[in-house]
């Protein structure tokens, strides 16, 4: 693990100690590995979200057949194998 070394002027310093011991966390470094996942998974998210927008609006949707499952069902275990 990289340690980093960052500057905070005074004020925010002590509003993310705060928020650290209101949250539970034992230190300072804690709470930014918390924010910084956090911020991650939204980031995830909102890149979920507009994937499954994309599809949503692409055009109408079709019938799945017997053969479109097979299909997706080798494609599926072939990135498994």
């Amino acid at each position: 693990m990289t340690n980093l070394k960052l500057p905070l002027p005074e004020p925010l310093l002590a509003y993310a100690a705060e928020q650290a011991v209101k949250n539970g966390l034992a230190t300072l470094g804690e709470y930014l590995l918390v924010l910084l996942d956090e911020d991650r998974c939204r980031v995830n998210r909102e890149a979920l979200e507009n994937k499954l927008s994309a599809g949503i609006y692409s055009g109408p949707s079709l019938p799945m057949t017997a053969a479109n499952w097979d299909s997706l069902k080798q494609r599926v275990a072939a990135r498994v194998a």
